[in-house]
């Protein structure tokens, strides 16, 4: 029997099924057979990942692209929402760094990115560092 998915990897999926199959976010959530697996906190803090996501989309992919000397692939679209939620959590939810970055890297490792790890690790490890400053310059 497979593990039970953990909130961030349905936040991945709901996040997929708002963007790109233009889903509502109450229907992905009712929708994703998933969530009543996961427990109470958990299913919230899926939900929070995404809803910050989308509230902050401009500002996390204008992050994101800083940070990238090329753009990545539309066929990676997966990475992006990798690097989306954590920069939502490192950035405008407070995870402790060491654990917004592990759990991205983790998240591509299970969805079998494994050429793009290193990517979401230097990404959001750079960010982990200058990402405050950079969302101070959003701002202002």
């Amino acid at each position: 029997m497979p593990p039970a998915p953990t909130a961030r990897q349905v936040a991945l999926d709901l996040l997929s099924a708002v963007l790109r199959r233009k889903r509502p976010l109450d229907d992905a959530i009712e929708d994703n057979p998933d969530m009543p697996v996961l427990s109470v906190r958990d299913r919230a803090f899926a939900r929070l990942l995404v809803a910050t996501v989308l509230r902050r989309l401009g500002q996390i992919d204008a992050l994101i692209a800083d940070c990238l000397n090329t753009p990545l692939a539309p066929r990676a679209a997966i990475v992006q929402d990798i690097l989306r939620l954590g920069i939502s959590q490192l950035m405008f939810l407070r995870t402790p760094p060491h654990a917004a970055v592990a759990t991205s890297v983790d998240l591509a490792h299970q969805r079998g990115l494994l050429s793009h790890k290193g990517l979401v690790n230097a990404v959001l490890r750079r960010l982990s560092v200058e990402g405050a400053e950079r969302v101070e310059r959003q701002d202002a």
